[in-house]
């Protein structure tokens, strides 16, 4: 296995206005792993819970990836709110492990083993019971923007 990310950029269904950008990281020797960026404008309104649903869905259906995991400097309450509400376990605090502003941080670490019955079903469920991860939702579009 070599180094390879896919990047998508997240669009609003109803505008078609670019909300954010949301990749799935894969490293030789290391767990798969997601970031996600929220413009501010479309914050709070479900948009990058569902983004993260519909990638790791795509990562566990298609790309047969066992964990995809999560971290987010300490402090950074709103991610750990969309990991935590797309199905995501908190596993603790890693001690200088980011860099933020120039600095080392600490940052949370959390993963998603794609269980059946994890907090993502119900979400996922409440928001667009067809969508598909590629496809339109009632929320987000999801579009190929880099794939390495």
């Amino acid at each position: 296995m070599h180094d390879s990310h896919s990047t998508f950029v997240i669009t609003t269904t109803a505008t078609g206005r670019r909300a954010g950008v949301i990749s799935l990281h894969q490293r030789p020797k290391h767990a798969p792993s997601i970031g996600y960026w929220i413009g501010k404008s479309a914050r709070g309104q479900g948009i990058a819970t569902e983004a993260v649903i519909r990638i790791c869905r795509w990562g566990f259906e298609d790309l047969g990836l066992p964990v995809i995991t999560w971290m987010a400097r300490v402090g950074n309450d709103a991610s750990r709110a969309v990991a935590l509400k797309a199905g995501f376990q908190m596993e603790g605090t890693l001690r200088l492990r980011v860099t933020s502003q120039g600095r080392l941080r600490d940052c949370w670490s959390g993963s998603d083993s794609g269980k059946v019955g994890s907090p993502r079903q119900g979400y996922e469920e409440s928001c667009s019971a067809n969508a598909r991860y590629a496809s339109s939702s009632k929320r987000t579009n999801l579009t190929s923007s880099t794939l390495a």
